[in-house]
């Protein structure tokens, strides 16, 4: 018979999950007695300190299918604790009293507190999704909603235009900001207890410690640096979490319930037939989940200060204050459980009414636009001489029942200096939305929002629950996290994303590698403005600041579905790497130092790298340099570098970098080699970087170069200047050296629309020729659709000198390009 709420047949789907119940409930929490029991058992085998046989039986006899659960309930009323009794029946099933050996060492509370710590692993486990799944919706409702006015509203009453988008994104931001609180406190409250009568083990003559760390590696926890029987802060610390956690629910509840009230109806809970009715009022459509979600969070405030009231625990063992947890923490695990399943019902399915939005910004007739009024009169009467006079005229449009425009394009003192064309755009909501969508922009930058997979460390054994899988992450991470032997608890992500890249392309005139004739064409090209991709990357927290990751990028050509490289899977990026607060160190195919330096500066950046100078020349791909070492010279490519090693590190804006590329080649290790150092700084408007970069071909010629710049911004826009300048010894008597000069700048125009211009002037020079090289303008539009998706328009004009290009003259190229880029 169910007398909870939590367990109600009728009512405990509606105030919880039915997963999170089943985290709590007398099953699985028995089942982790019986892991705790049974791990205990087999480290202490392997350590020696209990017989062999005597593991291996008891391992055997922790078998949840075999317990008695009258005779474990009649135990626990007799004693006071389950343990016992659990014990005790496995002590039962086994032979010749092997089982005495079971709970070797152990207290009752080290396994209570072992079992609710893997308790809250699991519902934590399920809370995190819960999260993930609740920024999705609500990112999807800010992108959607971005520019959608809707009022703001200060003590109910109506305040300033904003926009629902905005709305959701600062809600947006404080889920983000709990996903963050969650994989902070994760290594923290994540820890086991086995510490023996007084917590400090004294029950075991040897391997204690050893056996400590054993158990807790097998179950997946982290080890306690000392007992924490009567210091109960981290379960405190959960409970404080989801309180905040319910917070934010209980937040976006009180605002639902508010707008969907008759006299406003801007928002609703998804439809049901039926859903909200009255048995009285027909008419009624009220807001279920939100009653559910307020009184959950309501009561689960109260059991989060119950574990605060569980902290005040006595001497060693308390007398009282720890039960207060077995009450409490599996209420407020499913009460917000409930409320997460509520909340994200209505989230993904929130009936928006912009129409009724804008109405409501009408209802007053422009007053809830005097602020705008008044800081565009004040420009012509002082801002403290308009907000008197705007306020003035508020009272007479209240007063008159007229619109505010009306009496404001009447004033005299008004009107001799704006006309109604120019009110009207003051009084236009539209106009008036301050910094929200750059707002949104910023939230939905920052936010984790990905095809992400989080991994709850459960224990899993054949005697208990079925194996599962291994996911992407743990396969990538294993070898990592068995190096480093950590028994923290580790957090990993994977994210795929990509960019897809197409435009319409014409060329004319010379080019660097045809004739005049040649260079005449019309295409449709992939990855004009920035290279197509695709790409997994994932990172795994360790614990103690310590991090692993990989990256796996693959280029692709969107006009033809093609790979990029036929020769490599993953072209544009391949490896894995260890970091922490000192850096990061990666191994595999990654970009020189050269190409790290050139980003940050250049005004394109990595835009149009096909016929960006600067990037070209970066990459040592240039006509005239890696081309000249033939067949016998760096075939991996200049840009990115198989088999290498790189460091990067930044310390209060100063970046450091340094990389070294292994060659391969038997017999001499210089062959293929590369190495490099970069430096950068980062402060305010400012940006500087600068890098080297050595290579080492087949026949070990030497080809050196190195490329800086400086970018700072000036007023809304951007400048930059950037230098590069490259040596190579195609032979051991000739030499050729490249030379780069770039100057351009970034101009926003406005929220959407960004126009950039850039200039290169490329020389050349070469061992028995003359100097030779050319001069590139680039110039460019971007219009962003949305958040991830632009229209770009690029103009190029190149004036080539004699002998740079294949035929060997001199000549004007120029090209037009028109392309979409989605970046997902």
């Amino acid at each position: 018979m169910a007398a909870t709420i939590i367990d109600s047949r009728i009512f405990g789907d509606m105030f919880s999950d039915a997963r999170m119940r089943e985290v709590w409930s007398d099953e699985n929490r028995t089942a982790k007695y019986l892991d705790i029991e049974r791990a205990l058992a087999k480290v202490q085998g392997q350590l020696g300190i209990i017989p062999q046989e005597a593991a291996d039986e008891i391992v055997k006899s922790c078998d949840l299918g075999k317990i008695d659960w009258v005779k474990l309930k009649a135990k626990t009323e007799q004693i006071g604790y389950p343990i016992i009794a659990v014990v005790n029946q496995i002590n039962a099933l086994t032979r010749d009293r092997l089982g005495e050996y079971c709970h070797w060492g152990a207290t009752t509370q080290d396994i209570t507190d072992t079992a609710a710590v893997l308790q809250m692993r699991e519902g934590l486990a399920l809370v995190e999704q819960d999260l993930k799944d609740l920024s999705e919706a609500l990112a999807a409702l800010a992108a959607k909603y971005r520019d959608t006015p809707i009022i703001g509203r200060s003590n109910l009453q109506q305040a300033t235009p904003i926009t629902f988008g905005y709305k959701m994104a600062s809600i947006l931001a404080g889920i983000e900001r709990h996903r963050e609180r969650l994989d902070q406190l994760k290594p923290r409250v994540l820890m086991g207890e086995f510490g023996g009568a007084s917590g400090t083990l004294s029950s075991l003559e040897k391997g204690a410690m050893e056996t400590q760390a054993a158990l807790m590696k097998e179950l997946g926890l982290a080890q306690p640096p000392i007992s924490w029987h009567t210091v109960r802060d981290t379960l405190a610390e959960v409970g404080a979490f989801l309180g905040l956690v319910g917070g934010s629910l209980g937040k976006i509840a009180m605002d639902v319930k508010l707008m969907m009230q008759t006299e406003v109806a801007e928002v609703f809970e998804p439809y049901a037939p039926g859903r909200g009715s009255s048995s009285t009022m027909p008419q009624k459509r009220n807001p279920i989940s939100c009653l559910y979600i307020h009184a959950n969070v309501s009561v689960a405030r109260q059991h989060a200060a119950a574990l605060m009231d569980a902290m005040v625990a006595d001497h060693e063992r308390s007398t009282g204050p720890w039960e207060i947890e077995w009450i409490a923490l599996p209420e407020i695990f499913c009460l917000i459980s409930g409320a997460l399943k509520q909340t994200k019902f209505i989230l993904t399915g929130l009936e928006v009414d912009a129409d009724r939005m804008r109405a409501n910004i009408d209802l007053t007739h422009g007053l809830v636009m005097s602020e705008a009024v008044m800081m565009g009169l004040g420009r012509y009467l002082g801002r403290e001489y308009a907000h008197d006079l705007v306020y003035d005229l508020c009272r007479q449009a209240i007063k008159e029942a007229r619109p505010l425009i009306d009496i404001l394009e009447a004033h005299p003192e008004v009107n001799k200096h704006v006309n109604r064309q120019q009110l009207e755009a003051m009084c236009d909501p539209a106009n008036n939305l301050g910094q929200a969508g750059v707002m949104v922009d910023r939230v939905l930058s920052a936010q984790k929002v990905k095809i992400s997979i989080s991994h709850p460390q459960t224990v899993s054994t054949p005697e208990t629950t079925p194996m599962k899988q291994p996911t992407l992450s743990q396969l990538a991470f294993a070898a990592a996290l068995a190096a480093l032997g950590t028994t923290a608890q580790a957090q990993s992500s994977v994210t795929i994303y990509g960019i897809a890249d197409a435009g319409f392309r014409t060329a004319n005139g010379l080019t660097a590698a045809s004739a005049p004739s040649a260079g005449n064409t019309n295409a449709v090209n992939s990855g004009i403005n920035t290279t197509s991709r695709l790409g997994y990357r994932g990172r795994e927290d360790l614990g103690g600041g310590l991090y692993a990751m990989f990256n796996l990028e693959s280029g692709i050509n969107v006009d033809t579905g093609a790979p990029a490289n036929t020769t490599k899977f993953f072209d544009r990026a391949s490896i894995v790497g260890v970091g922490a607060g000192w850096g990061l160190i990666t191994l595999g195919r990654q970009t020189t130092l050269l190409a790290d330096a050139v980003g940050p500066v250049d005004p394109l950046s990595s835009r149009f790298a096909s016929f960006n100078p600067n990037i070209g020349i970066a990459a040592l791909s240039s006509h005239g340099l890696a081309q000249e070492y033939g067949p016998a010279g760096i075939t991996t490519g200049a840009y990115r570098l198989d088999n290498s090693l790189k460091y990067t590190g930044t310390f209060s804006g100063v970046s450091v970098r340094a990389m070294h590329a292994l060659g391969e080649q038997s017999g001499n290790s210089a062959k293929l080699s590369s190495s490099g150092v970069g430096l950068g700084y980062a402060s305010g408007p400012v940006t500087a970087t600068l890098g080297y970069q050595r290579f080492k071909t087949v026949a070990e010629l030497d080809l050196k170069a190195y490329v800086g710049g400086v970018a700072a911004k000036v007023g809304n826009g951007r400048l930059a200047i950037t230098y590069g300048n490259s040596e190579a010894n195609t032979t051991a008597t000739a030499k050729t050296r490249n030379k780069t000069l770039g100057l351009g700048g970034t101009l926003p125009v406005s929220a959407n629309l960004d126009l950039v211009l850039t200039h290169y002037r490329v020389t050349r020079s070469r061992t028995g020729s003359n100097d030779d090289g050319f001069n590139r303008t680039i110039a460019f539009a971007e219009y962003k659709l949305s958040k991830r998706s632009l229209v770009y328009l690029e103009a190029d004009s190149t004036q080539w000198k004699a002998g740079y290009n294949a035929a060997g003259t001199k000549g004007t190229g120029t090209g037009l390009s028109l392309g979409v880029k989605h970046t997902f």
